[in-house]
């Protein structure tokens, strides 16, 4: 999938992806492929660099996914890699556990809520069940 986001950048965003920033377009690639793998079974470990790229691109997608409002004020701590994002200071919701988790439920996917933790997780389930 790098390899793919690679190859927008450098050829100069064909179709769509002129509307779209290469990091939504990543970002929206990774979740969409894993909303396909996982209801057949089909388990994949996806490589850090792509899960921190997607969790960077998370505060800046407006448009139709909107995860840009759901993570406004939340700190997000990926468990599994060293991975933290959002306001450390004055006491902001925290919302902590695995990237793929952390990056599905933020893209509306509330099937992964459950293996999240923190005082922000019922704030984001707020926020994408709106």
């Amino acid at each position: 999938m790098l390899d793919t986001w690679d190859r927008v950048v450098r050829v100069g965003k064909p179709g769509l992806s002129k509307l779209v920033p290469a990091s939504e377009f990543f970002a929206d690639k990774l979740i969409h492929h894993q909303d396909i793998r996982r209801p057949l079974g089909l388990a994949r470990e996806i490589p850090r660099e792509h899960l921190t790229a997607a969790l960077d691109a998370l505060g800046e997608i407006g448009g139709f996914m909107q995860t840009k409002k759901v993570v406004k004020g939340l700190r997000l701590v990926a468990t599994d890699i060293d991975y933290s994002v959002g306001p450390a200071a004055n006491g902001a919701p925290e919302v902590r556990g695995p990237a793929e988790s952390i990056v599905l439920s933020v893209s509306g996917r509330p099937l992964d809520l459950g293996r999240l933790e923190g005082d922000g997780v019922n704030l984001l389930r707020q926020r994408i069940s709106a």
